[in-house]
């Protein structure tokens, strides 16, 4: 026996979720949207790094930093707080921490070596 909260019982789960048979097909519509970027995208953050990065190979993170704060690339907000530290913010995703940005410039500054 199958208890639903509406108090009505039924036999079989089938007859239970008959109702629900309309809205299958809408859940085969999620399959066209996959979750992530597509394959050689980057976020706006690292595309920023990596411009800084080609024009100056041997700058540090703390350079790339003040010099994007000064001029931060559409989307991206900069904050150096005293509470909450350094971060970027973009538009609709989680923020960045300093720490993060550190390694997104280790990491970008390793692949332009190596080419």
């Amino acid at each position: 026996m199958l208890q639903l909260t509406a108090g009505k019982t039924f036999d079989r789960a089938e007859t239970a979720l008959a109702p629900l048979d309309g809205t299958l097909p809408l859940g085969k519509l999620g399959a066209k949207f996959k979750a992530g970027r597509k394959a050689g995208t980057v976020s706006p953050l690292r595309l920023a790094v990596r411009r800084m990065l080609q024009r100056d190979r041997d700058a540090s993170a703390r350079d790339i930093w003040l010099r994007l704060a000064a001029r931060p690339p559409r989307g991206l907000a900069f904050f150096q707080s005293t509470r909450l530290g350094w971060y970027v913010e973009t538009d609709g995703k989680p923020d960045t921490s300093y720490r993060r940005f550190q390694n997104i410039v280790a990491e970008d500054a390793r692949a332009t070596r190596q080419r």
